[in-house]
């Protein structure tokens, strides 16, 4: 495990110095990019996307101003951590830990706008949503399971290192 996560955080530092253009050009349309999947789960009317493109648009200005700084942080952390050329697995392991906090720093303030858009869904969008989650549930069911246990684990770790 320790190896792959290693892996994975080489790769994410990797590919964020090569493609530091592109992770901008990506993080500057992210804002677009997470309307657009939302605007996807259900025939929202034209108030309640009103209400995602403003929520949106608050949780990116928050994202960029209290977040970022603290993803640039872990990410000068990771660094420093391979540049002294030795990673002892309890590095990994608190590493790790910093990660899922920042990710529940981030996500945290989207509870309380998705709750309310939620909520005022009527019942065909509803069931609409309830399919949507069902169909994309199935196809990760589908690409979790299949293949080889390293096989798997190699498609995790990709796919973590594309979400960071």
């Amino acid at each position: 495990m320790s190896k792959l996560l290693l892996t994975s955080i080489t790769l994410l530092l990797a590919i964020s110095v090569a493609g530091c253009n592109m992770m901008a050009i990506g993080y500057n349309n992210a804002d677009w990019y997470l309307r657009y999947k939302i605007n996807n789960y259900t025939s929202f009317n034209a108030a309640q996307k009103e209400k995602i493109q403003r929520e949106v648009g608050v949780l990116m200005n928050r994202h960029r101003r209290d977040m970022l700084p603290e993803y640039i942080k872990f990410l000068k952390k990771i660094d420093r951590t391979l540049q002294s050329g030795s990673m002892e697995k309890e590095q990994i392991s608190v590493l790790s830990n910093e990660l899922r906090g920042l990710y529940r720093m981030t996500l945290r303030p989207t509870i309380q706008p998705t709750a309310h858009i939620l909520a005022n869904l009527n019942k065909p969008q509803l069931q609409e949503f309830e399919q949507t989650l069902k169909e994309e549930n199935e196809k990760l069911k589908e690409e979790s399971l299949d293949g080889s246990r390293d096989e798997q684990l190699n498609r995790r770790a990709e796919k973590t290192i594309d979400f960071i």
